[in-house]
């Protein structure tokens, strides 16, 4: 289920535990949008048991409508191929499904002039009773607030973070003059391609982790996403964020998508014993290798009975038996099946940043509402005529809200309350 161009958890069967939402924009600069996202909730108490929940981003290249080809491939068939493979576990059936996801892309974009060299970035999360689960292609960027500071999850594939991370390993400084847009992994330009999987992270009530792609982390610090995320819900975050980026130029498309964990999840109508029934745990197929090797040995015994020579009733015998413990360890090995516990993939968070709000933040605002009030207060009084004054009222209070939390040394308020004010005056010159 790909929501619409803007998503919000309204009706959402986890919106007492499960808080989401997202946006796109054009931009500023960009005659279309190249940028997707699918947001992919559970759809059952069972599903979330299973399959969590999936939230991704994609930014896709290569010529107006290849691009915007790419990443609907990828927002559409990596869910998909993910919800389908029920006998891998969340991270191994992540990987295969951007990796089957690469080869479509790739055949797709050989099969016309048109689209051959599209490319896209992927980067997508999980939520699941095991913790988030990263699956990342690209520079498009996942983040987690987890209280007062926010964390970069995922590695830029571009040369830029390449080039430092070899820097750093030898101890030396990286120039100025690396170009920040070339990236070195993607869906769809090569054959064959490596995701980068991350996790799984336990969640604790209140994390928040959100997706996007470069239009946003170009343009808005990561301090700047922090200092939103904490003191936004999802839907006014994805917003105001788009409106920052916006703001700053938007010169390339823009996507957010946020997801808060609020604690367990129970789906509305969940019985307590379908909240409470364990994980599931994926049965894997046989394995090839003790059936094959079963088989000879049972082939074995039973073919030398018939020419029972001094030893060859023992050797029969302990043939039959080989054959019954190697069956027996097959299906041992597959009834215990396998999870995330105990597994750890990747090596993120790669960047830490305070995430409180202060008042340099709140200068901020106030500069960019001091670019936009004059134009957002003639709309409004074009737009609305006699009542205009009342609409105008609705941004005085919050600017009155953020001056009063300033005199009172209260900046979380503060940030909400410019933030806000931001936003509706963005809305009314949209």
């Amino acid at each position: 289920m790909n929501l619409p161009k803007n998503s919000k958890n309204t009706g959402s069967i986890w919106s007492n535990c499960l808080d989401f939402a997202a946006c796109t924009d054009i931009g500023l600069r960009r005659t279309n949008n190249q940028d997707n996202y699918a947001v992919v909730p559970a759809s059952s108490q069972e599903e979330w048991n299973s399959r969590g929940h999936l939230f991704l981003v994609a930014d896709g290249m290569g010529g107006n409508a290849a691009g915007e080809l790419a990443s609907k491939l990828a927002a559409d068939s990596v869910p998909m191929s993910y919800k389908k493979k029920i006998d891998l576990i969340p991270s191994e059936a992540l990987r295969t499904s951007i990796i089957e996801t690469n080869d479509l892309i790739h055949k797709r974009g050989n099969s016309s002039d048109d689209f051959r060299g599209m490319g896209t970035t992927c980067c997508s999360f999980l939520f699941l009773p095991d913790g988030a689960l990263i699956g990342h292609v690209g520079d498009s960027r996942c983040y987690r607030l987890r209280g007062n500071v926010i964390e970069q999850m995922t590695f830029d594939h571009s040369l830029v973070w390449e080039m430092q991370a070899l820097a750093r390993q030898n101890g030396e400084t990286l120039t100025d003059q690396v170009p920040k847009n070339y990236i070195t992994r993607c869906l769809g330009v090569h054959p064959e391609v490596t995701p980068d999987i991350e996790g799984p992270f336990p969640l604790k009530p209140g994390d928040t982790y959100l997706l996007c792609s470069d239009g946003l982390s170009g343009q808005v610090k990561d301090d700047e996403i922090g200092k939103i995320l904490y003191t936004l819900s999802p839907a006014e975050a994805v917003e105001t964020l788009r409106d920052l980026a916006i703001l700053r130029g938007g010169p390339d498309n823009i996507t957010v998508v946020v997801a808060k964990y609020l604690g367990p999840q129970k789906a509305v109508g969940a019985t307590e014993e379908q909240v409470a029934s364990s994980v599931p745990v994926i049965k894997r197929p046989f394995s090839k290798s003790l059936v094959t090797l079963s088989i000879i040995f049972l082939m074995f015994g039973l073919c030398i009975i018939p020419f029972c020579q001094p030893y060859g009733a023992i050797i029969a015998a302990l043939s039959i038996l080989i054959a019954i413990g190697l069956s027996v360890a097959a299906l041992i090995k597959r009834n215990n099946g396998d999870s995330l516990k105990n597994k750890s993939y990747g090596k993120g968070p790669y960047t830490k940043t305070s995430a409180l709000p202060d008042e340099a933040f709140i200068k901020t605002l106030l500069e960019l509402i001091g670019d936009v009030r004059p134009e957002a207060k003639e709309a409004i009084q074009n737009k609305y005529g006699q009542e205009a004054s009342s609409v105008w009222n609705e941004y005085r209070s919050l600017e009155h809200a953020g001056k009063t939390a300033i005199e009172h040394a209260k900046f979380t308020d503060a940030v909400r309350n410019y933030a806000l004010g931001l936003h509706f005056l963005m809305n009314q010159i949209r």
